[in-house]
């Protein structure tokens, strides 16, 4: 069995460069907003991903409300991950943890814990399923890396532990990384 100690976050800058860290994420945030606001009136949809999408929003607000920015990010973290899962049943998107359904459920999987009381009702069974299906094929022949691969498939797995699905897809990253690995002295 795979057994991983999850880290317990702790800030990393303190005094006067804490505060300008601090300053510059709430900006971001600020014109993330902005942004948001903006493209309320369109018809277009939310871009889900992690990378450049409402999962990444979320991890964003949900982090600053951990920072003590007010609970006003906590709530706006929820409601962005809730936007971000709905869309996994309504989007198609690759498998993929930057740009794909992989980062969208490891920001559910991550935020989860963070938030007491649920996800807000989205799983990632289905994901789940879905990325275990993809990753059980020998001989693999696709991407390998963090942004598209088989390291980012890991990292959602990882973050998904102790749960037995996220150990068998685990599972199956090592081996398919274990075919991939080319061998020498």
């Amino acid at each position: 069995m795979i057994a991983v100690k999850k880290p317990v976050w702790r800030p990393l800058l303190e005094g006067a460069i804490a505060k300008e860290a601090t300053e510059a994420a709430e900006g971001v945030a600020a014109e993330i907003g902005k942004s948001r606001r903006r493209r309320r009136g369109t018809r277009s949809r939310p871009e889900p991903s992690l990378a450049g999408g409402t999962a990444g929003i979320a991890v964003l607000y949900a982090y600053l409300g951990q920072a003590g920015l007010g609970r006003r990010y906590e709530s706006a973290s929820r409601r962005v991950l809730k936007q971000a899962g709905d869309a996994l049943g309504s989007v198609t998107m690759a498998p993929s943890l930057y740009g794909g359904f992989a980062g969208v459920a490891w920001a559910v999987a991550h935020l989860e814990r963070r938030f007491s009381d649920s996800n807000g009702g989205v799983s990632t069974e289905e994901v789940d399923e879905a990325l275990r299906g993809y990753l059980n094929h020998r001989g693999w022949r696709r991407d390998y890396d963090l942004v598209n691969g088989l390291v980012g498939f890991g990292v959602y797995a990882l973050e998904r532990l102790p749960d037995p699905t996220a150990t068998a897809c685990l599972e199956e990253v090592i081996d398919r990384l274990g075919e991939a690995a080319e061998r020498g002295a």
